[in-house]
């Protein structure tokens, strides 16, 4: 899993977001983030995308930008599939599913051959902890 730690690396990853990418906004004070940051290092190899983490402690600004910059209410922990310079699918808590997380990844790939439809909204699978 890479670590995303600046504001100039996520504004790299935003302008060339042409193939889909992970978000994975991690709390390292929380037993659900460690779950959920588990499931997503097993599972990174088959995602078919790259997964980019940000420690909420120690780049809390970083998280804001990115939630203000995808217009994705901030969460931990929260996956969010960014492409094209917008999240086009986001979960939280025990909804970071990753079937869901590889559907919506092949989805997203699936348009990358396809025009943008302007004023599409973004997928939301936010769901609360059972």
């Amino acid at each position: 899993m890479n670590e995303l730690i600046s504001d100039a690396q996520w504004q790299e990853l935003l302008l060339q977001s042409r193939e889909p990418f992970v978000v994975f906004k991690h709390s390292m004070a929380c037993p659900i983030s460690h779950w959920a940051d588990r499931c997503l290092a097993d599972a990174e190899e088959t995602l078919g995308a790259p997964v980019y983490r940000v420690v909420v402690q120690t780049h809390r600004a970083l998280s804001n930008r990115i939630a203000g910059d995808l217009d994705v209410r901030h969460e931990t922990p929260q996956a969010i599939v960014v492409h094209r310079g917008r999240a086009v699918w986001h979960a939280s808590h025990y909804a970071i599913d990753i079937p869901r997380l590889r559907a919506a990844l092949a989805e997203a790939a699936n348009e990358s051959k396809t025009p943008t439809l302007e004023g599409s909204s973004p997928r939301d699978d936010h769901a609360r902890s059972p």
